[in-house]
């Protein structure tokens, strides 16, 4: 969000977060404002735990890391590993190709996967949770040149079965110039959009009279919570109090003690 969103008679709300892949709850009483992450000037006593210092209604403000504080990844460091494994799962396919022309040139049955579902960008796909609607728009659009490219190797050996070699090596060659043209150009455009997505927010609070910004990774609603119960003992969170319903919402959300992740030095990992 580009204008910043205020929070000054907010009883009995709260601000639902997202935190890796987890949902958190801050009570709105506390919150002064949020808005999206911008440049931060250095603390002079920064740590890891604080980003640095933020000027908000005049006031020069300490940013806290709320992932470093709980024992988490930075929030870009998912995304470098996506970036990673899609750039292998590109390679991969390339050297499929390049595979089976050769099982073209040799006659030789090809020993790649037919099934779309059997690579292992396959089984990614099938799982994975886009984190916006523009990244999920993209990876749908891989269905059907992937299942394209797993099924030319069968048509592939069907007409070398037939004989037909020369038809055999145009399938290759078709699939090479189309289908993983597409998938190639699809696996630079996720990988953009992934990059781009990494958008913080900044909820600025007030504790106890001091105003402190949580870097978060996004925000989800403002709501008044369900029914509530106290957290597992054995969570490994010290900065959760209990845990929540979200009326309406099949997910339940852990509500933060503001106190305790402001004023700890320890991680939650």
């Amino acid at each position: 969000m580009d204008k910043p969103a205020t929070f000054d008679s907010q009883a009995g709300r709260h601000i639902v977060i997202h935190i890796a892949e987890g949902l958190y709850a801050i009570d709105a009483s506390h919150v002064v404002e949020m808005h999206a992450l911008g440049a931060l000037s250095p603390h002079p006593h920064g740590s890891a735990v604080v980003r640095g210092v933020a000027r908000v209604r005049g006031r020069l403000i300490p940013v806290v890391d709320v992932r470093h504080r709980m024992g988490m990844p930075p929030v870009d460091q998912k995304v470098n590993e996506l970036d990673s494994q899609l750039a292998e799962r590109e390679l991969e396919h390339r050297q499929w190709i390049s595979e089976l022309k050769t099982s073209v040139r040799s006659g030789e049955p090809f020993a790649g996967t037919t099934d779309p579902q059997a690579c292992a960008f396959g089984r990614w796909l099938k799982g994975y949770t886009p984190p916006s609607d523009r990244v999920a728009s993209l990876v749908a659009r891989f269905d059907a040149p992937h299942r394209r490219f797993h099924q030319a190797a069968a048509r592939a050996q069907a007409e070398l079965d037939a004989g037909d070699q020369a038809g055999a090596a145009e399938i290759a060659r078709n699939t090479e110039s189309r289908d993983l043209t597409e998938m190639a150009g699809l696996f630079t455009r996720v990988r953009t959009a992934l990059k781009e997505s990494v958008r913080e927010i900044v909820v600025y609070v007030e504790v106890d009279g001091a105003w402190r910004g949580l870097a978060v990774d996004a925000v989800d609603s403002v709501t008044e919570l369900g029914a509530r119960r106290d957290r597992c003992l054995d969570d490994g969170n010290p900065f959760v109090h209990e845990m929540a319903s979200i009326p309406g919402r099949s997910e339940g959300v852990f509500v933060l003690d503001l106190r305790a992740l402001l004023r700890g030095r320890r991680t939650a990992a």
